[in-house]
């Protein structure tokens, strides 16, 4: 970190309001040390910020700063990229700890997924980290991630980035250069809720927000594609959410307990042992008695004893009823 970049952090800390806190998430990701490194110099030079550090040993984890529950930073906050960075926890120290929300710029019954590629060298860049920093800050429901595209280049290269600043919703939407924000949340407000990605399902399901899900489906009258996704999921806790939102749909409407049912089915044969007895158990509760004979094939099939069990239990379910 040059002189001039602590000197900027410094005149941060005298302009706080308050002490604010941000995480720093680590990980077996050798550049969890840049990050570790960037927060070391943070804290030194504004001692009002509070770093909370946290250790994710997942096998894909990514290290990131989190500086609030909808936006962090999959980069190292230096070059053209840090006054915005200090920007944004300025605006965040303005707000109360009794009133930890500014007035939203418009209300979302979608959750938003925007990942923002940037590069510390890049003159554009900051303009647009400017405008889409508060909008993450004001709208809980998008969930802002910025990335160094030159740092994650692994990231940057699935995603087909070329230049930057690139702004991507959802996976399906993508602006480069400025970003025109009214046309940013017109996109948002008008986007077809079964075309949302797993990862954005995902996020409704990690914030606690199951049952939200499945009205969304209740109300489009269809099961979301990426929905399976998540019933398959091999993290436990995004399956266990997804399956409570699945139990709401199969009460209230068994029509789409079926469709879920038939599209369990087709995924069965790829899953481990462990996600193959929570299919069978979606498909009891399904009560989808075109599901018999592929559930009696199963509890006398080669498979785990656990397995076999869960399709008795589900055949006994739907017989049941």
């Amino acid at each position: 970190m040059i002189p001039e970049e602590r000197r900027q952090i410094a005149t941060l800390n005298d302009n706080l309001m308050r002490t604010i806190d941000i995480r720093l998430t680590t990980s077996q990701d050798s550049r969890s040390q840049d990050l570790k490194a960037f927060s070391r110099e943070l804290v030194k030079n504004a001692p009002k910020i509070q770093m909370v550090f946290e250790k994710n040993d997942g096998a894909d984890a990514l290290p990131g700063l989190h500086i609030t529950s909808s936006i962090v930073y999959h980069a190292v906050p230096h070059g053209t990229e840090l006054l915005p960075f200090l920007d944004i926890l300025a605006d965040i120290s303005e707000l109360s700890r009794e009133n930890p929300q500014t007035e939203p710029v418009r209300e979302f019954e979608v959750p938003a997924k925007l990942k923002l590629y940037v590069s510390s060298m890049c003159t554009f860049c900051p303009a647009v980290v400017r405008e889409l920093l508060p909008l993450a800050l004001q709208n809980p429901s998008i969930q802002l991630a910025v990335i160094d595209a030159v740092l994650f280049s692994e990231m940057a290269d699935i995603d087909h980035i070329r230049s930057v600043p690139t702004l991507i919703l959802d996976d399906q939407f993508r602006w480069t250069g400025t970003v025109n924000l009214n046309e940013l949340l017109n996109t948002i407000q008008r986007r077809d809720p079964a075309q949302l990605s797993t990862e954005t399902l995902a996020s409704m399901i990690s914030d606690g927000n199951a049952y939200g899900l499945s009205d969304m489906m209740l109300k489009a009258g269809c099961i979301f594609p990426g929905f399976i996704d998540l019933l398959t999921h091999e993290a436990f806790s995004i399956r266990l959410g997804a399956m409570a939102a699945a139990e709401e749909i199969a009460g209230s409407r068994i029509s789409l307990a079926v469709q879920m049912a038939a599209l369990l089915v087709e995924r069965f044969g790829q899953q481990s042992d462990a996600v193959k007895g929570d299919i069978l158990y979606m498909i009891g509760v399904s009560g989808d008695d075109r599901s018999i004979d592929f559930l009696g094939k199963i509890s006398t099939g080669e498979y785990a004893n656990d397995v076999k069990e869960a399709a008795a239990d589900a055949l006994k379910e739907i017989r049941s009823r």
